[in-house]
């Protein structure tokens, strides 16, 4: 089974919630339409990331066991719809797979992974 078989399209209504702080880490999830909230706590502060379009999700735990980095057992973070969304979930442990067979999906990946991170920074700096 390649990966692009494994993923699954879900949709989502306003207000619907796509993943708690702290659940398995077990999906990855891109945003193929509208828009999701995510509320994560950084040392004490409760910083707010809105992701659309192309944006990935529930990917910080691939990035930190693939560098050997100690991680919290689940997602960092709360995901909620904010408008109708749909996503792509692909199960993490495809995604390897998914990025060997799809190289353009590898920019997208980094260019999501670092325009969240910019995010968080801006919201940081406020």
């Amino acid at each position: 089974m390649t990966a692009s078989q494994s993923v699954e399209e879900r949709s989502y209504a306003p207000g619907d919630v796509i993943f708690e702080a702290g659940a398995p880490c077990d999906t990855v999830f891109i945003v193929k339409e509208g828009e999701v909230s995510v509320d994560i706590r950084y040392r004490g502060r409760l910083l707010t990331i809105a992701c659309t379009q192309g944006d990935v999700l529930g990917d910080a735990g691939f990035v930190f066991e693939r560098a050997n980095a100690p991680t919290k057992p689940g997602y960092g973070g709360a995901a909620k719809a904010v408008t109708p969304v749909t996503l792509l979930l692909l199960p993490r442990g495809r995604l390897d797979d998914a990025l060997a067979e799809t190289p353009v999906l590898i920019r997208a990946w980094i260019a999501s992974f670092v325009t969240r991170s910019m995010k968080v920074i801006d919201a940081l700096s406020d």
